[in-house]
């Protein structure tokens, strides 16, 4: 399957590595602050788009982009259709709750605020809504008294890879 990815942030580079070491993986897009992704890509090779790609700003980098799965992780910006169009079998999300709880952004921190005791990550179809597409699947993760945002975020690096892989796995099989 060839792939293009959209990731930001330290938990979007963990995963980038991983995607790069097992799948064909065609083009990158990330934001400004995404440092450690940018470097990945020169070094390794890798086309990317950095930036808000909103209102057409990315439209010259995908001009010749194609794959057959878009996944996001940890992105920063909202995905307009044209995005969402460019995969030719799904574009899905790994999410930071367990859906439909805590759309947009952060939303592991508030389920901490909200005293919830378990959390999770859900694999999502990507829509043109914000975090509203329907839900492929989904893991819970227990909240420990003691857990902050970045604590949860840290549980989180040992599940997105494994679930990115379940779904894309149910993807090859027609699952």
């Amino acid at each position: 399957m060839r792939i293009g990815l959209l990731a930001s942030g330290n938990l979007g580079y963990t995963i980038l590595k991983q995607i790069n070491h097992s799948y064909e993986l065609l083009f990158v897009m990330t934001d400004k602050s995404s440092n450690l992704i940018q470097d990945f890509c020169i070094t390794n090779n890798i086309p990317f788009f950095v930036g808000n790609p909103r209102n057409g700003n990315s439209n010259d980098f995908l001009a010749t982009k194609s794959c057959d799965i878009l996944i996001s992780i940890n992105y920063l910006f909202i995905i307009e259709q044209n995005i969402i169009d460019i995969p030719e079998i799904l574009a899905f999300n790994i999410h930071g709750s367990l859906l439909p709880k805590y759309r947009g952004r952060t939303p592991h921190v508030w389920s901490i605020i909200n005293n919830e005791i378990k959390t999770g990550i859900t694999a999502h179809i990507i829509d043109s809504g914000c975090d509203t597409g329907d839900v492929l699947e989904q893991i819970q993760i227990d909240i420990d008294l003691k857990d902050t945002g970045a604590t949860i975020l840290k549980k989180f690096e040992g599940y997105y890879f494994p679930l990115v892989v379940k779904v894309l796995d149910k993807i090859k099989t027609n699952k």
